[in-house]
């Protein structure tokens, strides 16, 4: 007889370490503060007014050292950053006008940087991302100082 509910293996099985646990719960956490942060904003890669969700400038997959980067990520509807591919020449584009000339360039050239996060640094930004934007981003700062930019504050 086969269970009707019985746990998934494979693919679709939930990290099971306690790492692969934090980064899930601190992605959760940040992806709901970016939406937070940026309602009432346009898309930015379309500049539409649309539900957004948390979208990278770069990927997750290629940058995996920028996944809780705040500059790296905005509000982006699903179209643009599901199906468009993320847009990125015009995410860019908004990115510098948004934070600052040479944003994207500098978000590019730390890419490629090898600087895992620790249990305890995703535990932080969790607890960070849940008290909201500013202190975010203060502990991001301290945690990874060589990400930080030299710009203004962000335009709203």
């Amino acid at each position: 007889m086969i269970r009707a509910f019985q746990k998934r293996k494979g693919l679709h099985r939930v990290g099971t370490t306690s790492i692969q646990k934090a980064r899930s719960n601190c992605q959760r956490a940040v992806n709901k503060m970016i939406r937070e942060r940026d309602a009432g904003l346009t898309c930015i890669s379309c500049a539409e007014i649309r539900v957004l969700h948390a979208g990278h400038f770069c990927s997750v997959g290629a940058a995996p050292n920028l996944r809780f980067c705040p500059t790296n990520i905005n509000g982006q509807c699903n179209d643009c950053n599901s199906y468009k591919g993320g847009m990125t020449w015009e995410y860019g584009r908004e990115l510098d006008r948004r934070c600052g000339a040479g944003t994207s360039d500098y978000l590019k050239s730390i890419a490629g940087k090898s600087e895992p996060f620790t249990e305890n640094e995703l535990n932080l930004l969790a607890d960070a991302a849940r008290r909201g934007w500013r202190v975010y981003e203060a502990v991001y700062s301290e945690i990874r100082p060589s990400h930080s930019l030299q710009k203004q504050p962000r335009a709203a």
